[in-house]
């Protein structure tokens, strides 16, 4: 996946884990990051059947861009997301 910048870039990928939890029914069990720049992420995704019965639509609908997403701290990166349920 890439993006224009990290804020971009961790906004397409929270919603393509959206995406793909909707639309496989899936729960999300590990997440393996193989490499990561500022405009590009690669990850590895394991996954099990959600519990039946359990609608995944209503629970996250997306990841938004409000204010300031990402940014470079002394001890790493620190981000802030606002998800539309």
């Amino acid at each position: 996946m890439e993006g224009s910048d990290p804020g971009d870039l961790l906004i397409l990928w929270l919603n393509e884990l959206v995406f793909l939890i909707q639309t496989r029914g899936r729960r999300l069990t590990a997440l393996r990051i193989d490499s990561i720049s500022d405009k590009k992420l690669e990850a590895t995704l394991v996954g099990k059947p959600a519990p039946a019965g359990r609608d995944l639509a209503v629970e996250v609908k997306s990841a938004t861009r409000s204010g300031k997403l990402v940014e470079k701290t002394k001890d790493g990166w620190s981000a802030k997301v606002v998800l539309d349920v």
